[in-house]
């Protein structure tokens, strides 16, 4: 069995309507989508959030498109990919065909994703918003020198994603006692 990277895919129902937002998409997502996507019949990705730029996070941009919504003509509709400027400058000099929007190595019959790039601020004060639903962006230590991202959301109930932390910062203190809160409710 292959060990597949850490992500997390939000099923967000607004009005009626079923929006999936994916957390990390790393570089064994092919089989994440054939394992996961089809088991629990999930058509395709709405959005995409970052938490950092390592290859267990980021590897699979170049499959994005193959959950890509499309449109009535069958036409792939442009992704909102959410993610730091180091992140983005580190996935500029990975994937240049996807940052350009042109199929890599300029193989016109290839199917480059369409991917509408938005870079979010390292604030835990300025949440971000995805198809409606708010992000607060968490800062964490991941080793020794190197932030990365967690995050928080939900509406009725607080939901927080964390991954490759090794600690918090003194910033997050705000965010760590709100998932502490999440932690110890559901463990009652």
């Amino acid at each position: 069995m292959v060990e597949l990277n850490t992500s997390l895919l939000v099923d967000y129902c607004q009005d009626g309507t079923h929006k999936y937002i994916l957390i990390d998409i790393g570089k064994t997502f092919r089989e994440q989508v054939l394992r996961w996507f089809v088991h629990h019949k999930v058509p395709y990705v709405d959005s995409i959030i970052l938490t950092h730029e390592h290859a267990d996070v980021v590897l699979g941009l170049d499959k994005v498109w193959v959950v890509q919504p499309r449109n009535g003509r069958n036409d792939v509709e442009q992704i909102p990919i959410f993610l730091t400027q180091f992140t983005m400058d580190s996935i500029a000099r990975r994937f240049p065909y996807l940052v350009e929007q042109k199929p890599e190595d300029g193989n016109e019959d290839a199917q480059a994703a369409k991917i509408d790039w938005k870079i979010i601020e390292e604030d835990v004060d300025k949440p971000f918003v995805a198809l409606g639903l708010e992000f607060v962006t968490l800062s964490v230590m991941h080793g020794e020198g190197y932030i990365c991202f967690g995050f928080l959301f939900g509406r009725r109930a607080r939901v927080a994603y964390l991954f490759d932390v090794s600690r918090f910062l003194p910033k997050t203190e705000h965010g760590k006692k709100i998932i502490w809160s999440i932690v110890l409710c559901s463990n009652n």
